[in-house]
């Protein structure tokens, strides 16, 4: 028997174990929730013990059968899965929160063991429904950044589900959103503007009942200055977590493209980011994101001295020297085979960042980072 400790218990969380008291009585069973501090202080008290605080099925991700490890294949199957559940939620009902914290945790697992493929693979992977995309986008910023935030495994759990459900309550228009050049319809705006609620209402709906996951949903909008929707709320009002979620929406929303505009280059876009630091946006997230993804993060473009074209694939030691690929020659012709350069040495230094349209389109990249094709 080991003893759990306070981080252990979340309310609004389903028990992951079968809870006991010292005595070996069984006090909570597996699936159950506490369901509010005064019930959690409570329990505390009495001294809880599980059978192994060894990482829960909740939280663990499906194993793969004789599948070689492949970042960029595992998030195709995380986009494809999660697209099909904010698609048709109600065919998933009873097994929807189960089924998204499977992915979270994919996600969540996939980020560790290789994070500069994963974030290559925001600018990189296609897609057909950006409402999924852009989620699982955000969810893989939002794992680089937990890394070095010393969450807890189902405070990261809850946050990555919140990330991959936000915009569930409208998926539909947001995806016509991202082909639309017209300015937004009265329908449009009111949709957009009262999303976040319908979210926690569809949410609800397929008993969802982590109450983390479902504030974090309800908050992602809100902002500091007191303008976000749909309650308004103060600075001092909102969850850490949720103006973190915040943070990245913002960031993976422009890095991508829309019919009506290309993506802001990762430099400007983070920059932005970091010149509102302390302002509109936590002085400490701001600062990590920009550290953890660089100047050029992988999945980005470039031009080095040699006047090549070169693709990042991984961040380098600074800032300014990331690993990259050459994979076209200066007058535009594409190299048979991607060449490594050193960014540290004078004729491959990094000259300046690329938009992705003006930009050679790779299709291998499983082979470009060097993983098994399967």
């Amino acid at each position: 028997m080991e003893e759990l400790e306070p981080r252990h218990l979340m309310v609004g969380v389903p028990l992951p174990w079968d809870i006991y008291t010292k005595g070996n009585r069984l006090i909570l069973r597996k699936g159950n929730m506490i369901l509010n501090d005064k019930q959690r202080d409570q329990l505390l008290k009495l001294g809880l013990y599980v059978r192994s605080v060894a990482t829960p099925e909740d939280y663990t991700a499906p194993k793969p059968v004789n599948e070689p490890f492949n970042p960029f294949r595992r998030l195709d199957q995380v986009y494809a899965s999660l697209d099909a559940m904010l698609a048709r939620p109600a065919s998933f009902r009873h097994e929807f929160g189960k089924r998204i914290r499977s992915l979270a945790v994919v996600v969540d697992e996939t980020v560790q063991k290789a994070p500069d493929a994963c974030i290559g693979s925001i600018f990189l992977l296609p897609f057909t429904n950006y409402s999924s995309a852009h989620s699982l986008h955000v969810s893989i910023l939002l794992a680089i950044l937990m890394q070095r935030l010393g969450l807890t495994l189902p405070e990261r759990i809850s946050l990555l589900s919140a990330a991959l459900t936000m915009n569930i309550g409208m998926y539909e228009v947001q995806n016509q959103l991202y082909h639309q050049a017209l300015p937004l319809s009265d329908n449009q705006r009111m949709e957009i503007d009262h999303h976040p609620e319908e979210s926690v209402r569809i949410l609800q709906d397929c008993f969802v009942g982590d109450e983390l996951w479902l504030r974090v949903v309800l908050e992602h909008h809100e902002n500091w200055e007191g303008s976000g929707y749909p309650y308004r709320m103060t600075k001092e009002e909102i969850h850490p977590l949720s103006h973190l979620l915040y943070l990245a929406d913002v960031v993976g929303a422009k890095l991508t493209p829309r019919r009506y505009r290309d993506p802001v280059r990762p430099n400007v876009a983070l920059s932005q980011v970091f010149m509102n630091r302390g302002k509109s946006i936590d002085m400490q997230y701001a600062a990590l994101l920009v550290k953890e993804l660089g100047i050029y993060p992988p999945g980005s473009y470039v031009r080095i001295r040699n006047g090549d074209v070169a693709l990042v694939t991984h961040r380098g030691a600074n800032a300014s020297t990331p690993r990259v690929m050459s994979i076209a020659s200066g007058q535009g012709m594409p190299y048979a085979m991607p060449i490594p350069r050193d960014t540290r040495s004078a004729e491959f230094g990094i000259e300046t960042s690329l938009p992705a349209a003006d930009s050679i389109k790779i299709t291998n990249l499983s082979k470009i980072w060097g993983y098994v094709l399967a």
